[in-house]
This record gives C-alpha cells, sequence and structure tokens, in this order.
C-alpha cells in the first residue's frame, strides 16, 4: 500500500547498461597482446592504465579462459567496486572474475585454512573477526592506558606525556602495521632498538608482544596481522591446492602503492610460471606515511624475475586541453558559496552533463563540512564518504548517541547526565521538534516557579534541562504546552529502564529511534500520542526524493552505520561491553568504521573527497579548494614521534627528508588535478582578518593561469530561491516599468503554482504568502498576555519596549535577536567577577580576579586566535577598571549583589486585575556607612555606547529598581525604612579623569517610571507593537524589515 505523497517501489531488473570496446593506441594493444609471464604497465595519470588492465581481463574470458582462473587485486573497496561494475557491463553474458583488495583476499585464505584444519591456533571459534581500523585504535588505548596503571611497561621518559594522546595511538598503529608488514617479530623489534639505541623501539616491541597476546585472547585480527599470517602459512604449504586457490593469472591495480608483505603475498602466489600484469605510476605513490614500498616499481623485474616493462604514453583522459582557473576567496564561506555557484553554472552550461561530473577533492577533512552545508543549501545532491567524518560528530547520530549517553548516566545514578545545551538541542532537533513557542512558555512557567520558592535563577536552558530528567518538575505545567519536554524525558526513562535490564546496545538505541515509550513512562510524564515520528518522517522524505530525500538519505546512513557499528561492538566481544563503553570506543574513534557490508552503487551526486581518495576517480569538472601555505604542500613528518618511517627488515634507514615528504604532498596535488578531463578550479583563502594562512606556493606554480581574487559572495547565485529573490527585487524597483513588473508577476505565479512529479511546490519563496509582509497591523490567535492576569516585565527591557514596541517583541517574544559572538557571554563574565567581588568571594587585587577570568575564558569560542586576543585584553581591561572602582568606595559598604526584586504595580486602580509583575536583578547594593537606611543603587554596563545624561534621568531599568527599593521588595533583608537615595549606571568600559563614568536618574516622582509602567501594561495587552524611530535604530539589527524605515518598506508594500 503506497503512502499518501509516495510512490509504490518496485525492483529494477534491467542489466547496467553495455559499454562498447573502446579505441586502444599501439601501447595498450601490446599489453592486451601480453600472454604469459610478468608484465609491469607504468604510465601518468590517464593514460588508460587501469581500463587496459581490465580490457585484458576482458580479453582473457571472451577467448574462452575460465573466470575462475583469473583475481585482479585493487587497493581500496572503492576501486574493487568500480572495476566489478566496469567488467559486469562489458561481460554480460559472462561470469565475473573475482575481484578483491589484498585484505580481502587474505580474508578469505585464512577463512579456507581454518575450515581446512591448517591454522595453528587453537581458535574456540572463527580466527577471522576482523578490526576495523577504529576499533583496533581503540583497543590499543586501552592497552596502553592499562600499562600506565600496572607499569608493565617501561615507557621512555620523552613518551610520558605523548602516550595517552589520540596522535600516539595513531602512530603506535603505524607502527604496529609497519613491523608486519616488513614481516618482523616484537623480538626482532627490541633487538633493531637495542642495536640502534632507540628505547622507543624497544617498548613498542614489549607492547607489541602485548598487543598480539591480546589478539590471540580475544581472537580477533587486524588488517596487517591478516596478511603477515596468511605470509606464514604460505610458507608452510609446498601447494597452493590445500587452500582451494585455483588462480593462474593475476592482476594488480595500484602497484604503486604496494607495502613489502602484500609483495610477498604476491610472489607466493605467482610463483614461476604463472601470468602477472601489474600497473602503477611511481609519480603517484602517495601512501608512503602508511607504509607503501615506494622502490616496488623499480624492483619488480627482481621480485618477479625476466619481467616485461611497457610504458605508455597517450593522455586519453585530457584528450582536449583542460580549462584551468585559479581563485582566491576572502573566506571559506564565501570560498564555498562561490563553489556551489561554479557548480550550477557548469550544470547550466552543460546541459548533457550530470551531477557526478563534478568532484571536490580536499586536502583533509576539516574543510568538507563546510563545502558540504554550501553544497546543499544551493540544492546541490552531495555524497561525502562516510569514513572521512567519525561517526560520533555526524549530526543525525549524535541524536541517537546524546540521548544514549544521557540514559546510560541515568542508569548509573547520576542526576545530572548531560549539559543544558544538549538537553535543548535535543528538544529543537528532528527526534522532538518541539516549537519555540512550547519550549518558552514551559521555560518561562519554570523560571517563575523557580523564583517563587527562591531558588537559584535559572536560564530558560536549565529550566528545561531539569524538567526533562524530573518529571516532578512537570506536575503543574499544561501538558499541552509541554508535550516535547515531556516525550523526550519518556524517551529517556525508557532507554534507562532498558539498560538497567541489560538490553544489548542496539535494542536501547531502537526505543529511542523508534520513539518507543514504555507504558509506565506514558503515564509518569503524561505523553500524548503523537502523530509525528522522526524515523517515519526520514523514511517518507527518502522515498519523496528531492532535496529533502537526498537529505534524509544521508541521515538514514548514518543511522544504520551506528547500529552496525553497535552491532559489530556486541559480536566482537565477550559479553554485552555495555552502553557507556560503547559511547566511549565510538567517542575516542577519529574516523568512522566503513561496514563489512556492500555499499549501494552511489546515484547522481558531486562527490566530495580527501585528495588520498581521489584515486581512481574521474570527473570532467574538479574542484581542489582550500590550497593554503603550510597545509599544501606540508612538510609534516607524520610519524616523526616513533620514526615509523626509518624502521626497515633487521636495519633501519634515515628519515624522510623535508624535500621528500613535500615531494609526496605534491605528487598528491598532481593526483588531484590529474582527476578533471575537461574543467579544472583550483582555490584559496586570502584575507588579512582571516586566520586561514597565505594561498600555497602551489598556486603560483600552475603553469599560464592568473590567480583572480573574487571579493565576497555570489552576487547573482544560480539557484531557484535566487532567482525569485532576483525577480523580486526587479519587481519592487522603482526604475522598472509597468509592463515588465506584470511580466514578472506572471512568471512568479507560474513558479508558485508548479509541481514537481511527487506534486509538491517547486518554489515556496515564490508563493507571496510565504513573503514578510503586511497590510495592516496583523494579530495573533495566541494572546501574549492571558486575561486577569498580571503582565510579567522584566527592568532591562522597558526602555526597548518605551522606546520601539517592534522591537522589544522581536527580541523578547520572538527569539530573534541574533547577539555578536561572545557579546553576552563577555558580559555575564564580567558581572560575575563583579558580584564575587562586591561579596567578598574574590580578594580586591588584580592577580585574584585575572586567576578568575583565566579559568573561564577559555571555555568561548572564537573564529580566530587575535580575536581570543583581543576581547581578552579589552575585558581585562575592563575588570582593571572595575577594582579601580571598588576600591574607591570607602564611604559605602555592599549590602547585597545580585540582589532580586518581585513586586506587582497595581496601573489601574478601578481594575484590580490590570497588574504589571515586575522582577530582576540589581548589580549591586550600597548603603552609607554613616546612614545604613541611605541604600545607592549599581547597575553595571559593558557596553560601549552610554547613555546621554538626560536619558539616564529617566532610564526605566533604575526607575523599577527605584521602586524595589522604596516598597521594600528586595529578596534580602534590608531596614524597612530605607530609602532609595540614589541609582547610577556605571560604564566599566568609560575611564575618565575622575574615573569611572557615572550617571544617575531622577528619584521615582520625577523619572515617569509608573507612567511608563502603565504605558507597557497597554502595548502588551492591545498587542501594540508599532515601530518607532529613535536612537535605538542606529544599532538595530532588524532594520532591514522594519517599516519605519527605507530599508524595510518591502515589508509593507
Amino acid at each position: 500500500m503506497a503512502i499518501a505523497g509516495i510512490p509504490e517501489i518496485t525492483l529494477e531488473k534491467t542489466a547496467l547498461p553495455y559499454i562498447e570496446k573502446p579505441l586502444f593506441d599501439s601501447l595498450q594493444q601490446e599489453v592486451l597482446d601480453h600472454a604469459a609471464g610478468s608484465l609491469l604497465v607504468t604510465g601518468n595519470a590517464g593514460t588508460g592504465k587501469t581500463t587496459v588492465l581490465a580490457e585484458s581481463v576482458i580479453n582473457k574470458v571472451l577467448n574462452g579462459m575460465n573466470s575462475d582462473k583469473i583475481i585482479i587485486f585493487c587497493f581500496s573497496r572503492h576501486s574493487a567496486r568500480e572495476m566489478r561494475r566496469y567488467l559486469a557491463r562489458r561481460l554480460p553474458d559472462y561470469s565475473v572474475p573475482q575481484v578483491a583488495t589484498f585484505h580481502s583476499f587474505t580474508h578469505s585464505v585464512m577463512q579456507a585454512a581454518y575450515n581446512q584444519g591448517l591454522v595453528v591456533e587453537n581458535y574456540a571459534f572463527s580466527p577471522l573477526r576482523l578490526l576495523s581500523g577504529p576499533e583496533q585504535e581503540v583497543m590499543i588505548n586501552e592497552l596502553i592506558k592499562g600499562t600506565i596503571e600496572d607499569k608493565s611497561i617501561e615507557w621512555p621518559i620523552n613518551l610520558i606525556s605523548a602516550v595517552k594522546t589520540k596522535g600516539f595511538v595513531r602512530q603506535v598503529r603505524n607502527l604496529l602495521a609497519r613491523m608486519r608488514s616488513l614481516g618482523m617479530d616484537p623480538d626482532q623489534l627490541i633487538d633493531i632498538g637495542l642495536k640502534h639505541e632507540n628505547e622507543n623501539w624497544v617498548a613498542l616491541g614489549h607492547f607489541a608482544e602485548m598487543y598480539l597476546d591480546n589478539l590471540d585472547a580475544s581472537e580477533t585480527t587486524d588488517y596487517g596481522e591478516l596478511v603477515h599470517r596468511v605470509n606464514l602459512l604460505l610458507m608452510r604449504l609446498k601447494s597452493l591446492d590445500k587452500l582451494n586457490i585455483k588462480f593462474t593469472h593475476f592482476f594488480v591495480d595500484e602497484y604503486q602503492d604496494i607495502d613489502p608483505a602484500q609483495v610477498r603475498l604476491l610472489r607466493s602466489l605467482v610463483r614461476p610460471n604463472k601470468f602477472l600484469l601489474a600497473v602503477g605510476n611511481k609519480s603517484q605513490s602517495i601512501y608512503q606515511f602508511r607504509g607503501a614500498d615506494y622502490e616496488a616499481i623499480d624492483r619488480f623485474d627482481k621480485d618477479f624475475g625476466n619481467s616485461k616493462h611497457i610504458e605508455l604514453s597517450t593522455n586519453h583522459r585530457q584528450v582536449q586541453a583542460i580549462d584551468l582557473r585559479v581563485n582566491t576567496y576572502e573566506s571559506t564561506n564565501s570560498q564555498s558559496f562561490h563553489i556551489a555557484n561554479e557548480i550550477r553554472r557548469f550544470k547550466q552550461e552543460n546541459p548533457e552533463s550530470k551531477w557526478s561530473d563534478a568532484l571536490i577533492i580536499v586536502r583533509n577533512s576539516n574543510s568538507i563540512k563546510i563545502i558540504n552545508r554550501a553544497l546543499t543549501n544551493f540544492a546541490i545532491p552531495v555524497s561525502v564518504q562516510a569514513d572521512d567524518l567519525p561517526l560520533s560528530q555526524d549530526p543525525a547520530a549524535r541524536v541517537i548517541l546524546d540521548c544514549l549517553n544521557i540514559s546510560g548516566q541515568l542508569a548509573l545514578g547520576n542526576i545530572e547526565p548531560s549539559n543544558s545545551e544538549v538537553i535543548r538541542d535535543l528538544l529543537k532537533g528532528p527526534l522532538i521538534n518541539s516549537s519555540p513557542f512550547e519550549l518558552r512558555e514551559t521555560a518561562r512557567h519554570l523560571r517563575k516557579r523557580s523564583r517563587e520558592n527562591n531558588e537559584h535563577p535559572l536560564t530558560s536552558d536549565q529550566a528545561l534541562y531539569k524538567a526533562v530528567i524530573d518529571p516532578k518538575n512537570l506536575l503543574d505545567i499544561p501538558s499541552e504546552i509541554s508535550q516535547g519536554v515531556r516525550k523526550l524525558g519518556a524517551i529517556l526513562f525508557t532507554a534507562q529502564d532498558l539498560i538497567k535490564q541489560k538490553s544489548r546496545v542496539e535494542v536501547v538505541m531502537w526505543s529511542i529511534w523508534n520513539t518507543e515509550i514504555s507504558e509506565v513512562n506514558k503515564k509518569i510524564f503524561n505523553v500524548f500520542d503523537s502523530e509525528y515520528k522522526w524515523s517515519e518522517t526520514l523514511r517518507a522524505n527518502a522515498l519523496r526524493g528531492g532535496i529533502e530525500g537526498r537529505k534524509a538519505d544521508k541521515d538514514l546512513d548514518s543511522i544504520l552505520a551506528l547500529f552496525d557499528a553497535a552491532s559489530r561492538d556486541d559480536e566482537r566481544t565477550l559479553g554485552t561491553r555495555g552502553v557507556l563503553n560503547f559511547l566511549s570506543d565510538l567517542g575516542m574513534q577519529a574516523f568512522q568504521a566503513e561496514t563489512l557490508a556492500q555499499k549501494p552503487i552511489e546515484d547522481d551526486r558531486v562527490q566530495i573527497v580527501t585528495a588520498h581518495r581521489s584515486k581512481g576517480l574521474e570527473a570532467r569538472f574538479v574542484i581542489i579548494p582550500d590550497v593554503q601555505s603550510d597545509i599544501w604542500p606540508s612538510a609534516r613528518l607524520r610519524n616523526n614521534l616513533l620514526e615509523v618511517e626509518r624502521l626497515g627488515f633487521e636495519t633501519v634507514v634515515r628519515s624522510p627528508s623535508r624535500s621528500e615528504i613535500i615531494a609526496e604532498d605534491i605528487r598528491l596535488f598532481e593526483v588531484a588535478k590529474s582527476r578533471s578531463s575537461q574543467k579544472l578550479l583550483v582555490s584559496a583563502i586570502k584575507s588579512e582578518f582571516s586566520d586561514d594562512g597565505e594561498p600555497s606556493v602551489l598556486l603560483t606554480k600552475l603553469v599560464g593561469t592568473q590567480i583572480n581574487h573574487v571579493s565576497g559572495f555570489p552576487v547573482k547565485a544560480l539557484s531557484l530561491n535566487a532567482l525569485v529573490a532576483e525577480i523580486r527585487k526587479a519587481g519592487q524597483s522603482q526604475d522598472v516599468d509597468n509592463e515588465f513588473k506584470k511580466a514578472l508577476a506572471k512568471r512568479l505565479h507560474k513558479l508558485a503554482n508548479t509541481k514537481d512529479a511527487f506534486g509538491r511546490d517547486i518554489s515556496q519563496a515564490a508563493d507571496p504568502q510565504n513573503w514578510w509582509a503586511t497590510f495592516k497591523p496583523s494579530a495573533s490567535e495566541i494572546k501574549l498576555a492571558l486575561d486577569d492576569h498580571p503582565v510579567s516585565l522584566s527592568g532591562s527591557g522597558l526602555a526597548t519596549l518605551r522606546d520601539c514596541g517592534l522591537k522589544w517583541f522581536l527580541e523578547k517574544k520572538a527569539g530573534a535577536n541574533i547577539p555578536r559572538q561572545n557579546a553576552a557571554s563577555i558580559g555575564s563574565i564580567v558581572h560575575a567577577l563583579a558580584q564575587g567581588l562586591s561579596n567578598g568571594e574574590i580578594n580586591p587585587n588584580f592577580e585574584a580576579l585575572k586567576e578568575k577570568l583565566d579559568q573561564i575564558w577559555p571555555q568561548l569560542s572564537f573564529d580566530a586566535p587575535w580575536l581570543a586576543n583581543r576581547f581578552y585584553n579589552e575585558t581585562l581591561e575592563v575588570v582593571m577598571n572595575l577594582l579601580s572602582w571598588h576600591l574607591k568606595r570607602t564611604s559605602r559598604t555592599v549590602v547585597g549583589s545580585e540582589v532580586h526584586f518581585s513586586l506587582n504595580i497595581l496601573v489601574d486602580e478601578q481594575n484590580p486585575t490590570d497588574s504589571v509583575k515586575i522582577s530582576g536583578y540589581i548589580d549591586r547594593l550600597e548603603a552609607e556607612i554613616e546612614d545604613s537606611k541611605q541604600l545607592h543603587i549599581i547597575d553595571f554596563k559593558n557596553s560601549n555606547v552610554t547613555l546621554t545624561k538626560e536619558q539616564a534621568n529617566e532610564d526605566p531599568q533604575l526607575g523599577v529598581y527605584r521602586l524595589a527599593v522604596s516598597r521594600n521588595a528586595l529578596n534580602i533583608e534590608v531596614d524597612p525604612e530605607s530609602t532609595d537615595a540614589s541609582a547610577s549606571l556605571v560604564y566599566l568600559k568609560h575611564m575618565q579623569k575622575n574615573g569611572l563614568k557615572e550617571l544617575e536618574t531622577k528619584d521615582i516622582e520625577n523619572n515617569g517610571i509608573l507612567e511608563i509602567l502603565k504605558d507597557s501594561f497597554r502595548k502588551i495587552k492591545t498587542e501594540d507593537f508599532s515601530a518607532k524611530v529613535s536612537p535605538l535604530c542606529r544599532n538595530c539589527q532588524f532594520i532591514r524589515m522594519c517599516p519605519a524605515q527605507p530599508e524595510g518598506k518591502a515589508v509593507v508594500e
């Protein structure tokens, strides 16, 4: 049964389209004619090495050879999949020969050896439980921790500070792989370390013994150990027949990436009188840091005896001159948007092209996220290699992992299982999908109760957090406005119950993913049945297709990978590891493991890959962004701490020189460039305000090309929404005649009513109903202030409400305020320091204040280090001003800091229900030493802009504070006869000759505060939030949507 709007899904049985036989040049034909012995084929990128290898296989099959006699070795699963696809399309009526990686082949050999009883080790189960790369790193990390705790290995002093880092774990993994690649045992590594006085290798030799013992004990193996053990097995056997290895013809792609252990394996397999064809290009050797044998191509004749060598010379990929452009941009954001725009332009200029004709190659995965986001914004389908990003950092997987973590902590009895930001993100995220109104109202109720109970004031996030982890906090809150909070709490506590029942990790995850809430928790949290379910929404979006479908596909891929990781984790250990151990292991993984299951064929998308993954790929349009100095080429030695590259068989070699390391990185750049067959764009960031460094010297070495600097963002973005924006802009222009405006309106109308294949609007932006515009004052169906209830206000917002109702509404109720980066956080830090200084918690000296600031500062994040330094120095100056001001207050004593107050003001004596409830905190309250009844109110300001003396005289915030003191509404004990002697604004950034700038307000009778409160009550009750021109306009962030300003005229026209 089809879901509404979703087509029926049927299995497509049509075979892959047949590929015609390519045309060959004379050298390629010579390769095809090779009949016996060993042949090495080399050639630059694009000369057809892989194609001629595949065609040689096809030639053998078409000439009658049994496919079972042929095996093709590729160096990645991706290239193996592509090879299978090519062979299947060229041999539709024949069985496709085996295509394997060296690791998958050795995996099957060990399985065969185990089945034949040829495995020496006495395993209880099959010994083929293969650790993924991330799992191997987790095991190494755990073993290192154990050696530190029990002191079983005496780590050298120079390694003590490094052994607990992820980088050290990665280098240990590389060294273990190098050791096995060279065919060495731990004893040999120890001997080499002693011989060459390298105590690091000695310690790691002992660690290698422990690691291999642990592999045996857990009945697991890793990739390097797998190849090593198969080599040992083949050395013992006189004939390969015992392992049912019947291959007579061996083909090897990308031979330059082979390592020594794989060379030994190949020699054992080929042996005399067998056919071998290997293709490679030494100038494309880019995996030396992973142990690739750089000299393997030069040694081919020696390794396989009397071999033949053919060098291909014709470039078949770049048959025409490449359209090469080199650009620099002002920021990573602008670069990403221009890249997306260039891809759109390429697609528009080449209508026959597919999205997959564009390929983006980055130096490392740091560049992927921002480019991916820009392409998505331009409605460009995009594919990112799953293991280029750690699974724990994927947004969709993160939702389930955060829930899993909180539930696990709750199961342990941790009453504070997470932080409030995580809970907030979960509530707003796809699992719950709470509305801003619901969260705001729920938080408001909770904060109100907290104030009434004289508890420590809560932020909105903290209030929601407490409600989710403790259902008692929801008792007096209407269920209708708190369903999201209740639903999340019920999901987390249901998962907690499953954990306590010792359910498997994937069972707990399924309850979260599928929103399976137990009946008990439904009653406790009073959860209603809801039509919304994240899993169903993703499924529906994925089936509908389009940009939302592509996003859903990506999220579902991540969720599947997460469940696969959980099931592997359970299968590959003895007993259940537990939720928290699973989370810990996943969090330690620096990249995502590829699942053992076969991946589906990718559909038509733009691929984003790292440079090392670009080998074997080809595209008409290739983009290489972020080519920055010190990043590309990089002279950094990757395994320099443990000197992995120096390790040779029973000997050592010198470390690679700086020039050799750079040469390898330049070869990598050349590999990336050579992926293009038509158009190539190379770019970098160049800006004096950017922290990205300078463009790489590689840009200047691109022959015959001028470097163009592109400022800003694309002026005319090539997307449908951008087109709609351009039409609307032209339609509002006074320079456009009415007839042309009518034509534009017709096209907008057509766009707004055009549907896609699933009956959805292709452009909601073209529909005037979705435009931000109104011709008369609008009214909300939900009242901001309930009848017969006081209007709640804060002193800090009164001035804004008085001067411009629209600004107040957008900031306080619509949540549209966008604070400058860290401005609010820095202000909070300054106020916290002022509070500590006022109440005596911080000693009144600069060192104590600076120490406190230095403890808090690292919690802030900045776009660039220079910004962090600038803000830190500015804050330090503010702190010095605060201290100087504080030390001069010798005639007064501090009564309290952050003094809470709450009072009701009757605005209409004829109607007792017309009242304003106003509450807040006074930064500092002082009393005269000689007369303690004379109270002085201090409000600290950390802003750059100050009020005038006249504005301060009638400042509503100080007026409210004076009302609170005069009406004895403070939350601390003061003399009932106390009076508000003064109220001052103290500007901490404005030091004058006689001290900080201070401005006082008039007394209650003269500052107009009571009239302001009455007017505020009226505005909120009648919802009269008109826009008014005022001094606030100068720095208002809503000016482009304000009907009182020329910039915002489009809102009402």
